[in-house]
């Protein structure tokens, strides 16, 4: 088993203890977040708002959570082309369920890795900047009826 799955692993096991142990106290507990800090997270974007943004922001806060042991106290999204803040403040109900997004892909990856699952693919906005993007038919034909882009041909 390569080392990162081994990681992975014990991440994930790490993770379902979170889970396993949920009420707000044991969370607290367990992950050594008994006050928040004064900090905001500001994550600039271009374009248009995607709730994907937010989920990312919120894994952020989970990182810097675990890694300085107190949870950011709000989350700020700024989409610089509409000149527009998305906030959310920083709850321990947001950080159990990052955790159980995290926990969800981790899972993911190591049935991938094993064989357990096979990949698929999705179109949809992502397939502009995917590395893939020009040997994917799918998502050549999902560019090639978006119309709507703004990033011109090519993208």
């Amino acid at each position: 088993v390569p080392h990162s799955l081994d990681v992975a692993r014990k991440t994930l096991e790490i993770m379902r203890l979170v889970v396993a142990t949920s009420s707000a106290k044991d969370v607290s507990a367990l992950l050594g977040m008994v006050k928040q800090a004064g900090k905001v997270l500001v994550d600039l974007k271009t374009g248009n708002t995607s709730l994907h943004h937010r989920d990312d922001l919120r894994f952020y806060a989970l990182l810097d959570a675990i890694r300085i042991g107190t949870p950011p106290r709000r989350l700020a999204t700024y989409y610089l082309d509409q000149g527009r803040f998305q906030i959310e403040d920083v709850t321990e109900d947001l950080l159990l369920s990052t955790v159980a997004r995290v926990v969800d892909g981790v899972e993911r990856m190591l049935m991938l890795s094993s064989g357990q699952r096979d990949a698929t693919t999705a179109t949809g906005p992502a397939c502009r900047w995917c590395p893939v993007r020009h040997d994917c038919d799918d998502g050549k034909r999902h560019l090639a009826d978006d119309e709507d882009t703004t990033l011109g041909a090519g993208w």
